[in-house]
């Protein structure tokens, strides 16, 4: 049987360093958001259908995990040292950055315009994942930031009724 993880470490030097924790974390990344696009975005995920879902959001707060993620990403983008270059990392495209810098700035914003900027971020990180801007020598510096994606991801699922 072919194994990736073991070609790449073979063949691609900065692979031989990638911890086997982030390994499983990218992992499971991809399949939460393969199983998200499929399911929820009718395969094309983009900044309207994250809207949409958003809007469809129907529990009176976020679950924990949304809740986690919700405050790390405030955090990692908003106030933590060189908060503003990584959120321009993460939105190196204009799409939704603005709509999403105002809802982490707000300290009170809708729940539905929470959902839609936890959507944006995961969706963006998507992008920068299977896109290359997240170099495999950066995923043992990702761990978290990804961890993060996929709790959010799998609450909504779960939100929504996919199990």
């Amino acid at each position: 049987m072919f194994n990736a993880r073991d070609w790449l470490a073979a063949n691609i030097q900065a692979a031989a360093g990638v911890s086997d924790q982030s390994w499983e974390t990218v992992a499971g990344f991809a399949l939460l958001w393969s199983l998200f696009e499929e399911r929820m975005c009718g395969t094309e995920a983009k900044k309207d259908v994250l809207e949409d879902i958003a809007r469809q959001y129907t529990a009176r707060t976020l679950t924990n995990d949304m809740q986690s993620a919700y405050a790390y990403w405030v955090d990692r983008y908003l106030i933590a040292e060189g908060a503003a270059t990584k959120f321009d990392e993460l939105f190196d495209r204009l799409s939704g950055k603005a709509d999403v810098q105002a809802i982490l700035i707000d300290s009170s914003p809708a729940l539905d315009r929470q959902v839609f900027a936890l959507l944006m971020i995961v969706y963006r990180l998507r992008n920068n994942l299977f896109h290359g801007v997240k170099r495999i020598e950066t995923f043992n510096d990702q761990g978290e930031n990804l961890q993060m994606a996929s709790r959010a991801l799998a609450s909504l699922l779960e939100h929504f009724g996919i199990h």
